[in-house]
């Protein structure tokens, strides 16, 4: 029987392996200057962090809630066809994105999201589709100074 606490506490515990991970293989995938005071590997560092920190509370919520009589079940019968929904969307995405360009599959996708999980307001839906992807490549390139890919459909 799977309840909320050894959720948490297995979701803890795989977040803290990977942000441990994740943060010990940082100097060897990213290369720094001694000279600089903001290195290449602040970002994924700060991010190694937080999710450590973060895995740490949630294995301290599963940890806390796990006393007895707490033994509310989450696993639903309809889980899985929203993981495998999801699952086919991400794929789906990673693979058009090079062809399509970040605006076009990452609007599409954020309507397929909303539709996978309930969303059936279909103003707000192409609110979203048609406002959200402009904003976040507003947001990288001027203030990350990161280029999202255009696609090959554009030239």
């Amino acid at each position: 029987m799977v309840t909320k606490a050894t959720r948490d506490i297995y979701s803890g515990c795989f977040f803290l392996a990977f942000s441990i991970l994740l943060y010990l293989v940082i100097p060897t995938q990213v290369e720094t200057l001694e000279s600089e005071d903001l290195t290449p590997a602040f970002v994924p560092e700060t991010m190694a962090i937080t999710i450590g920190l973060l895995s740490l509370f949630l294995l301290g919520r599963g940890v806390k809630n796990s006393a007895p009589g707490s033994d509310e079940q989450i696993l639903q019968p309809n889980g899985l066809k929203f993981v495998a929904a999801v699952l086919l969307v991400t794929i789906a995405y990673v693979v058009l994105m090079p062809w399509a360009g970040y605006l076009i599959t990452t609007g599409i996708t954020l309507g397929l999201l909303c539709l996978i999980y309930g969303n059936r307001n279909w103003l707000q839906i192409i609110i979203i589709m048609i406002a959200c992807p402009p904003l976040v490549q507003i947001f990288f390139r001027y203030t990350m100074l990161v280029l999202l890919p255009a696609g090959s459909i554009f030239g």
